[in-house]
């Protein structure tokens, strides 16, 4: 089922959270699980949530990869994205509210 039009805040959410688990590029795979958007979108949602954030491949790699750090010393939980929006900013200093449109 494609979607089409502004992304909601839980697509961006889920979204964020499967680059975290298939990585920056792997727009099939992240589409297939979202079912909701295609490759082609998530691509170009990915390239316009770098440009809003500011940010390069590497530092977006690189962000991810200290969340799951910090996460995993401070859980034994598996290293995931808060699905709360609320907790969001301690992963990305932005407000999902306007990435997700």
């Amino acid at each position: 089922m494609e979607h089409k039009g502004s992304w909601t805040i839980e697509e961006c959410q889920h979204f964020i959270q499967l680059i975290q688990q298939f990585g920056i590029g792997h727009w099939k795979q992240i589409s297939q699980v979202m079912q909701t958007r295609t490759p082609n979108q998530c691509q170009i949602h990915y390239f316009k949530l770098k440009q809003r954030l500011g940010m390069t491949d590497e530092q977006f790699k690189f962000q991810i990869k200290t969340f799951e750090q910090t996460q995993a010393r401070t859980s034994h939980k598996p290293a995931v994205i808060p699905a709360s929006s609320e907790h969001l900013p301690t992963f990305f200093p932005f407000d999902v509210a306007n990435l997700s449109q």
